[in-house]
């Protein structure tokens, strides 16, 4: 038995917090963040982006775009500017 695994017996179950640097793939199965996730680079997700009733998805540094949904009713708004939908592109 290696040295890795059994490390991995004894971190089934771990609570860890504070600062943590992983290198190289790590398989989370489940991952709940308290806080803000700040991503550098580009983020691609491999089914759906779920978030819940009068969640919002703001654009732009200044919040030029938000999109949201109550529930009930969706909003597309643009309070820096003109929303434009081009269908030649």
């Amino acid at each position: 038995m290696t040295r890795a695994k059994d490390i991995s017996k004894i971190l089934t179950d771990a609570d860890i917090s504070g600062n943590i640097d992983v290198d190289g793939v790590t398989n989370l199965d489940v991952t709940d963040i308290d806080g803000t996730l700040n991503v550098a680079g580009e983020t691609t997700l491999q089914t759906h982006l779920n978030m819940g009733d009068n969640d919002t998805i703001k654009l732009g540094d200044g919040v030029d775009l938000t999109l949201a949904s109550n529930g009930t009713h969706g909003t597309i708004a643009t309070p820096n500017g003109i929303l434009t939908v081009d269908a030649a592109s």
